[in-house]
Formats: structure tokens, C-alpha cells, sequence
């Protein structure tokens, strides 16, 4: 009983130290935590009227879908028709 006990407590050690780096690999400030999606925010946004606009999931401080094209960010250009999506 005393191994499971430890092997629960390692994993649940383990997850928090996970995320802990996910966060910090993503770059997020802290003021942004790491959000987690039930759908990645790219799947469910569109932005048609920029051609050859490439959509990046950007997950600090929500579910967020970021349009680029080439290195310019051009999501205020985008009108978007989406379902929001939910954060868990």
C-alpha cells in the first residue's frame, strides 16, 4: 500500500512539474498561465479574407488563435466567425 501511495504522489509530483516546464517552454508571463483547451484554438477560427494567413495556437492566458503572415501578426485583420472556445 506504502509503494502506491508514493507512486501517486510521484505522479501527481511528475504533472506538476510537467506543466510547470510546458509553461515556461511556451514563453508564458506570469500574469498568463498556461491554459488547457478542449480544442485547439486553430481548429475552430478562420481568417479567409488574408491570404495565406498561417494560424499558431497560442495557449498563455487562454485559448487563443494567432494569424501570421510570413512574421507579421495579422489577427486584428481577421474577422473571425468562430465558436468560442472553452478552457478547462
Amino acid at each position: 500500500m506504502n509503494t502506491a501511495v508514493f507512486c501517486v504522489l510521484l505522479c501527481i509530483g511528475a504533472s506538476a512539474v510537467s506543466a510547470a516546464s510546458l509553461s515556461s517552454q511556451k514563453g508564458c508571463p506570469p500574469w498568463k498561465p498556461l491554459a488547457e483547451c478542449l480544442v485547439a484554438p486553430c481548429q475552430v477560427s478562420r481568417c479567409s479574407n488574408m491570404l495565406g494567413a498561417v494560424c499558431h495556437n497560442d495557449y498563455c492566458g487562454g485559448c487563443h488563435a494567432r494569424w501570421f503572415v510570413g512574421q507579421f501578426e495579422v489577427t486584428n485583420r481577421c474577422t473571425t466567425n468562430a465558436a468560442p472556445s472553452i478552457t478547462i
